[in-house]
């Protein structure tokens, strides 16, 4: 039987809905998937120690927790790691996804990477005003926020310090409170979703957002497998903006929710997931 982790902040994330649904079809498909908590972990002499007994060695884990030691203890146990380690860790910074983006397929927003007044000047000089403000490795939407003046960055900058980098792009107002959230697969898009929030210029789904299915396009396939020829990335949300001319990149999840698509596109985005670690078990890709 193959054996697989869910790699989370808490081991009790049985409530999560990513983590529920993966155990849920590994079951199925006759795979003993755990969730594993790193807080409610501890390495002990080189030891992995959950719940009081040594952790042993997986076949596969689904990794959905940022950086520390003992996540990487655990990460160690795993023959093979979606997200691997280092294109997580690498590609859940923003900037680092503009910088490695290779694609003809939609357009790139325009921006500026730094901290303090003197950057947030030159940007606002280039990209003009309103800007879009968002912490490098924020997610859920929790560190976006549209700067209209000088003040509004101010009082960004007194809620966070001066030292915190933040990466300031173009304003799409075509696309003020909606986006698409592209799945993909290594490459294949799987599902695509609209997201709507009538009250925030945010459409993340974890804002409040609403959601509906809209098929995935040709123009969708091609933007989905640049992105995984740019990062490598077996699984990722893709978020595109609404431009005037067609799709704009966003950016991308490392490590996707998948609660709105699988409600609103009845698509079994868990099921795939784990359907293509077994099919890398199979072929013995490593």
């Amino acid at each position: 039987m193959t054996v697989g982790y869910i790699i989370e902040r808490y081991s009790d994330m049985s409530g999560g809905y990513a983590c529920r649904r993966l155990a849920e079809e590994g079951r199925k498909l006759g795979m003993d998937m755990h969730i594993v908590g790193t807080l409610d972990c501890l390495v002990e002499d080189g030891t992995l120690i959950s719940g009081g007994a040594e952790l042993g060695r997986a076949d596969i884990a689904f990794l959905r927790r940022r950086r520390g030691a003992v996540r990487d203890t655990v990460c160690a146990l795993a023959g093979r790691i979606y997200n691997s380690r280092d294109r997580f860790d690498r590609y859940i910074s923003k900037a680092a996804q503009l910088a490695d983006l290779k694609t003809s397929n939609m357009e790139v927003p325009r921006y500026t990477v730094g901290s303090g007044e003197e950057c947030f000047r030159r940007a606002a000089e280039k990209l003009g005003l309103p800007l879009v403000a968002k912490g490098l490795e924020g997610s859920r939407g929790d560190e976006i926020f549209l700067i209209e003046s000088e003040d509004d960055f101010m009082k960004l900058s007194g809620r966070f310090g001066p030292e915190k980098e933040w990466l300031f792009e173009e304003y799409y107002p075509g696309s003020r409170g909606t986006d698409l959230r592209l799945f993909s697969l290594r490459g294949e898009a799987v599902a695509c979703m609209r997201r709507t929030n009538p009250y925030d210029f945010r459409a993340n789904y974890a804002q409040g957002a609403s959601v509906s299915a809209v098929p995935v396009t040709p123009e969708m396939k091609d933007i989905a497998e640049d992105v995984w020829r740019s990062t490598g990335l077996d699984i990722a949300g893709i978020d595109l903006l609404d431009g005037k001319d067609g799709h704009v990149f966003c950016e991308v999840n490392v490590m996707p929710g998948i609660k709105g698509i699988e409600s609103c596109t009845g698509i079994n985005i868990a099921r795939a997931c784990l359907l293509m670690a077994s099919e890398d078990m199979r072929h013995g890709r490593a």
